[in-house]
């Protein structure tokens, strides 16, 4: 995905990301559903897996399918 193609993020999406990096810079791999929840104070993880879809839709991220701790950034958006 070339940078024009690349869908901007809202302002929340652009947060989680921005956690995201932080946490892999941090720990060295990608933080779980439940962390990210507890990061944004989300009540419910699908609230965590919809902001996670829409970041991995707009070409941000990638993960293994029913893997933990897979979440990548792609390096375009780094």
């Amino acid at each position: 995905m070339t940078p024009a193609t690349i869908k901007p993020l809202t302002q929340r999406q652009q947060s989680v990301l921005d956690w995201i990096v932080g946490f892999i810079n941090v720990h060295d791999y990608g933080p779980t559903v439940r962390e990210i929840c507890f990061a944004f104070n989300f009540k419910n993880p699908n609230a965590a897996s919809v902001h996670l879809n829409q970041l991995r839709k707009k070409g941000r991220i990638t993960w293994e399918d029913g893997k933990a701790r897979t979440i990548r950034i792609v390096k375009e958006a780094a």
